[in-house]
């Protein structure tokens, strides 16, 4: 049987970045489709240019969970990952591209959402990256902080996960990170 992946993410922290260079990584030929994804008019538009359909089905053995949305599995061949930034990162990002807690009139739910922050491995990060009860934090296989997958440029993922760093892997972190301003890649390569 194929292994299976399963991504866990809370909005606005590189999940469909980290979703499509994972299918790379893999060899799947999704070129197109990363087309479309990155396909960016506007940041406002950002988010209708993401075509994978969140917390649905699989795309290649990956699925990809937001928000604390787990995988109802028992399968044990399920390699389950913990994409995590800092709060003030995953506000930037989401308030760019108008996702999340941005896409509707924001302000009580992000006023929340920094009093419920969390603490993981020392920063504080958004309370629903971690599931019901925390959960995420102890049950994933493997967490991943958005920074060090940038700096590494996935290195740090295909060297855990035994898969090859290739080229076509670098180039497409290098392209999503550039699709940002300058601001926000300073906060991607740089540890809060």
């Amino acid at each position: 049987m194929t292994e299976q992946y399963a991504i866990y993410y809370s909005g606005g922290s590189g999940g469909y970045m980290f979703f499509w260079t994972l299918q790379i990584a893999l060899g799947y030929n999704v070129q197109n489709a990363i087309k479309k994804n990155w396909d960016i008019e506007t940041y406002a538009t950002w988010k209708k240019t993401e075509q994978f359909e969140l917390n649905g089905p699989a795309l290649n053995d990956v699925y990809l969970r937001c928000n604390g949305i787990r995988l109802q599995s028992s399968s044990s061949d399920i390699t389950t990952m913990l994409l995590y930034t800092d709060i003030t990162t995953q506000l930037k990002l989401a308030e760019l591209k108008a996702a999340y807690w941005f896409y509707e009139p924001p302000v009580p739910v992000v006023s929340r959402l920094i009093m419920e922050a969390s603490t993981y491995n020392g920063i504080e990060i958004s309370s629903n990256a971690a599931g019901e009860d925390g959960c995420l934090f102890t049950d994933c296989t493997h967490s991943f902080m958005l920074q060090e997958v940038i700096r590494t440029k996935f290195k740090c993922v295909c060297d855990v996960l035994g898969l090859a760093h290739t080229q076509e892997v670098v180039d497409h972190i290098d392209k999503w990170v550039q699709l940002h301003p300058f601001t926000i890649q300073q906060r991607l390569v740089n540890k809060p």
